[in-house]
């Protein structure tokens, strides 16, 4: 019994050993079956297909023919005129990488050099698609229900509900964390607090939105005065020794003012003209920097209800402007809608019969209101 246990052992083995060999060889003979033969005599290079034929950045082509060499100073790839990253060459296949926004157009594969170039060009065009890729940035994920904070490289720092974001003018990445009172920043792929709340001398506690002036030598910060802090608006300059924003000479700009009450949740800055903005929270009155008072002034301007009256409590979390600084966006938390405003010329608060519109509202209606 037992010497039968052992063939059928015996048995299993080599016929598990019979079928790798035949997948290996049927995958070999399926792999031979994409690479075109060469003719006896035939010495014309010229392209027979490629693989894939639709695919966006980093998509690896591979290209099958006959005399392609294998000289990568030789051989060249495009795909809608734009170089691809040639990454290798066995004759009669050519391995190339599509570049960043390559778009749709020809592939063509040029050999040689000088006036002994030979261009080829395939048939079938290349599709170029952009499909976007989601991964995480900054921070390795913990439990919602822990609060823990961490320092250090991009995928080991932990952050805490962080809210408004921007860049500096040497790409250093600032994040404000809502309801943490502290700022981060991300530099040379290292996480490290910038700003703690509770570190400021009560000029701010509880940051809400970072801004820049044009010239990167301003940071502006708004402060939700609800949370303590006798600012709503404080800045610091950029100090060109250590490259970074000057932190222990946070400065106000536009002081607690009782009248506003929670204070102020955001910050703008025109990509034009680099005017200054804001919007206090209690009133909807949209406020612009004066330089030669150092404060914040009030427009007149208020930003409407839904039924076309002065709004109030508006929690303005953002003012974002378009590149051209014609269209302005101001996104309300506390309302759920987004405002919305255009104009054809460069924009101007302190001009009368601005129309907002709600751009977008609980209800999906579409609010035009003129002020």
């Amino acid at each position: 019994m037992k010497t039968l246990v052992h063939h059928l052992k015996r048995f299993s083995i080599y016929s598990l050993m019979f079928a790798s060999i035949c997948f290996v060889a049927c995958e070999d003979e399926n792999r031979q079956d994409m690479t075109p033969e060469i003719g006896e005599g035939e010495a014309t290079p010229k392209i027979t297909m490629y693989t894939p034929t639709a695919g966006g950045k980093s998509t690896s082509l591979t290209l099958y023919g006959t005399h392609f060499g294998t000289d990568l100073e030789h051989i060249r790839v495009t795909v809608n005129g734009v170089d691809a990253e040639v990454t290798g060459a066995l004759g009669n296949i050519i391995t190339a990488n599509v570049q960043r926004g390559s778009g749709s157009g020809p592939v063509k594969v040029y050999l040689g050099q000088g006036e002994a170039m030979q261009e080829l060009t395939y048939k079938t065009e290349f599709e170029y698609s952009q499909s976007p890729i989601v991964s995480t940035y900054i921070g390795s994920y913990v439990p919602a229900a822990k609060t823990e904070k961490k320092e250090g490289t991009l995928m080991e720092a932990v952050l805490w509900k962080p809210g408004s974001i921007a860049f500096d003018k040497e790409g250093a990445l600032y994040i404000v964390e809502d309801d943490d009172r502290d700022i981060r920043i991300a530099k040379n792929n290292q996480v490290a607090t910038f700003l703690r709340g509770d570190g400021t001398g009560g000029t701010v506690f509880r940051m809400m939105n970072i801004a820049f002036s044009l010239d990167g030598n301003t940071l502006f910060l708004s402060n939700d005065a609800n949370a303590s802090g006798n600012a709503h608006i404080a800045t610091m300059l950029w100090n060109k020794d250590t490259h970074q924003y000057d932190a222990a000479n946070l400065s106000a700009i536009w002081s607690i003012t009782p009248s506003l009450g929670n204070g102020v949740t955001n910050v703008g800055v025109h990509p034009v003209t680099g005017e200054v903005f804001s919007v206090a929270h209690g009133n909807a009155m949209i406020y612009k920097y004066a330089p030669e008072q150092n404060t914040m002034v009030a427009t007149g301007m208020q930003l409407p209800d839904a039924a076309g009256k002065n709004a109030s409590k508006v929690k303005i979390r953002c003012i974002l402007f378009d590149k051209a600084g014609t269209t302005v966006y101001m996104s309300s938390q506390e309302k759920d809608v987004i405002y919305y405003n255009r104009k054809n010329e460069t924009y101007n608060f302190l001009k009368r019969n601005v129309q907002f519109s709600l751009f977008f509202t609980p209800s999906k209606q579409r609010h035009l209101i003129t002020i």
